[in-house]
């Protein structure tokens, strides 16, 4: 039969209600008129016996006595098939090959011989079931019989001579043509022994026969055929057998009744709903893949099967699953199924499953190609108890920089072939600003998924999951990820801090004293001190000398402590700290500068000549330095400091030295010249001077 008939067949008998199931046989039992469509010869199947084609040969072991002879009674096929079967679901159709032409003469519509096949339905080698045979001779012996044989003497058991029951079960009557035709002879298209051959084919209802022997389309089968001398049993003395005199040695392979050829189904999980890979374990909560090939379900080769399977859980929960065939006329049916970690439910369709137990998948395959007949085939995976995920974030993280997260988890793993993903969340515990993090596998196969989140300087929150997020000094990170699977089977969730860190160099300065006379020599003090949470590298401080001072050479000291001890060269390169003339600046690169330590630099300018009294100078300090990370940072400057400048007095008196005359008892004027030779206004005082040891008084004005 055609996998095609078999499908319409099986879907039309099937799909009948019971009433018309009721009606069709009332209308088939009524007596009338059967006919059966004949097929074409290409839609016959041969039948197989070892995996090889069945052939019929003299020398075959167990083989004695048969009627070799050119004739009618003689079965060939040493070389070409030698008999065959087929059903397009409504009719059950054999085919004899023959060495001569079987029709008979005057009232004969055969010969006198018989022509039978022998089933075995139950699957016991050594007997059959059920005997269909074609018998020609006389009219009132000729006919299409159907028996069963229930009882077996012990001298008949494995021969194909063992008598039916009596009487036929259903019995067709000869019609060569037209309506109600229930055999056909044709020419063959071989010609064994020099004769041209012959086929001869007849049918019965299949539906007789299901109702006879209880059987389906997918119900398995073997046979065995050959001829029978004077419309009797088949035998090897005057008939012609197609195989050893044994039923064990002479039946086919199995078939199902659809024509299909038996064969042995295998269940397994795999990976994938392609039906590719096997998988041994899976974990709770991971979706699985079940396939199953069973070549002789697949009944139609323009259309998509199914078969049914159970999956049933370690802790009682079973779920009835239909898996597909994966195309047309490929035999492998699949389907998927998802899973959870949870007491068994019965009533849903996701399979419950323990930690750490196991899943089995059974499918019961009706014939296998050794003709066992429902013989349930399991496959059996191993629920995972679960890894114990470990989530990671760098211990610190500076604004503007990335945090790096790691989850390490095995149970994310459910792919060996490519790499997988898993989201986390990381909150700024400070603002409560989160992002959504995609973490990808480092590889195939490695268990770990990493990703870099950026931060930003940001003293308040920003926007939620925008791809970075925003931090400051002493604000905490915190990732956390969800381990739905632990090895103790349940879920936790999963967390790791990271520290906002910054190193913050803050400087002032001073001058002592603030007041200052031109020549006079001041020292600058700046004081440095990092008031961060994290290490300041590179820390580098500069001064630019005013232009009112003149910087004093050698003065550069510092330390970490006041006073500062260390006296520094002003010469560049030499130990960090030096003095360029070409723009008057002081500089010091320190290098690290811990969080909370401070240090100071020191050093002395003196007020040029010629400032003036009272002018302000004012002077500022600047820091520059890098974080831990690498990133630049300042200049931080310092506030500004005012320096003085104070008033110098210098006036001088130059009397004129002409000589003069006088009068007793008359005044002498005695000109002098004073002079303001400072940097400010003085007090005007009289002048006053001496002679001979007497104050003379004086007086004076502004020039």
């Amino acid at each position: 039969m055609s996998r095609e008939a078999h499908g319409r067949i099986s879907h039309f008998w099937r799909n009948l209600n019971w009433f018309a199931r009721l009606g069709l046989l009332v209308w088939m039992a009524s007596g009338a008129a059967w006919a059966a469509t004949f097929p074409a010869s290409s839609a016959f199947h041969p039948l197989n016996r070892g995996g090889l084609a069945l052939v019929e040969t003299t020398d075959q072991a167990n083989k004695t006595g048969d009627n070799d002879a050119t004739n009618e009674n003689n079965i060939v096929g040493a070389s070409v098939t030698p008999i065959y079967y087929y059903t397009d679901g409504t009719d059950l159709f054999l085919r004899f090959r023959i060495d001569s032409d079987p029709t008979g003469t005057g009232q004969q519509k055969i010969k006198g011989n018989s022509y039978g096949i022998e089933f075995d339905t139950d699957g016991v080698k050594s007997t059959y079931e059920y005997y269909l045979k074609i018998t020609g001779g006389t009219s009132g012996a000729e006919g299409i019989f159907l028996f069963k044989n229930t009882s077996h003497s012990n001298s008949a058991i494995d021969k194909p001579s063992d008598e039916p029951d009596s009487p036929a079960l259903r019995t067709y009557s000869l019609v060569t043509s037209g309506t109600g035709q229930t055999y056909r002879i044709t020419q063959a298209d071989s010609s064994v022994n020099n004769n041209t051959d012959y086929f001869l084919d007849f049918a019965i209802p299949l539906q007789d026969f299901f109702d006879e022997s209880g059987l389906t389309l997918d119900s398995p089968m073997r046979l065995y055929g050959g001829t029978a001398p004077s419309g009797g049993i088949l035998q090897s003395s005057g008939g012609d057998l197609v195989g050893p005199d044994s039923l064990t040695e002479g039946f086919s392979d199995p078939i199902l009744v659809s024509g299909q050829t038996a064969s042995t189904g295998v269940i397994k999980f795999v990976a994938a709903l392609d039906g590719t890979g096997d998988v041994t374990q899976f974990d709770p909560g991971d979706t699985v893949f079940v396939r199953v090939d069973d070549s002789d379900q697949n009944s139609s080769s323009s259309s998509v099967q199914t078969v049914s399977i159970s999956i049933t859980s370690s802790h009682g929960d079973t779920i009835q699953k239909n898996l597909s065939e994966t195309g047309n006329d490929t035999g492998i049916f699949t389907a998927s199924l998802a899973t959870s970690l949870a007491a068994a439910n019965t009533g849903d369709s996701t399979l419950q499953v323990p930690a750490s137990g196991t899943v089995t998948a059974t499918y019961l395959d009706e014939a296998d190609a050794n003709f066992t007949l429902n013989q349930p085939r399991n496959d059996t995976a191993a629920v995972g108890g679960g890894a114990d995920g470990v989530v990671e974030i760098d211990p610190s993280v500076v604004p503007g920089a990335s945090a790096n997260i790691t989850v390490t988890d095995a149970d994310l793993n459910a792919n060996t072939g490519v790499a997988e993903s898993v989201d986390i969340t990381v909150t700024n515990s400070a603002t409560n600003e989160f992002e959504i993090v995609t973490l990808t596998e480092t590889g195939a196969n490695t268990g770990i998924f990493v990703a870099a989140l950026p931060t930003v300087q940001g003293t308040t929150a920003g926007t939620n999951d925008d791809g970075s997020i925003n931090a400051k000094k002493g604000d905490t990170l915190v990732a956390s990820y969800l381990d739905q699977l632990r090895a103790d089977g349940g879920s936790s969730t999963l967390t790791d801090d990271a520290s906002v860190v910054a190193p913050v160099v803050e400087i002032t300065k001073t001058v002592t004293p603030s007041t200052a006379k031109p020549g006079e020599t001041v020292v600058y003090k700046i004081t440095f001190s990092n008031t961060g949470n994290a290490t300041a590298h590179d820390v580098a401080i500069s001064d630019s000398v005013p232009s009112t001072l003149t910087y004093k050479s050698g003065t550069i000291r510092t330390g970490l402590t006041e006073p500062a001890s260390t006296t520094k060269t002003d010469t560049s390169g030499d130990d960090g700290a030096e003095f360029d003339s070409g723009t008057k600046k002081v500089s010091h690169t320190f290098g690290a500068l811990a969080a909370t330590e401070s240090a100071v630099l020191v050093f002395q300018a003196t007020v040029n000549e010629g400032t003036a009294s009272g002018d302000t100078v004012a002077n500022i300090a600047s820091a520059s330095y890098e974080s831990p990370d690498g990133t630049a940072r300042g200049p931080n400057d310092s506030t500004p400091v005012n320096l003085t400048v104070g008033q110098v007095a210098a006036v001088s008196v130059t009397p004129e030295t002409a000589a003069k005359n006088g009068t007793a008892g008359g005044t002498v004027d005695y000109p002098a010249t004073v002079t303001n030779n400072g940097n400010g206004s003085d007090t005007f005082v009289e002048p006053s001077d001496r002679l001979d040891g007497e104050d003379l008084p004086g007086h004076g004005q502004r020039r």
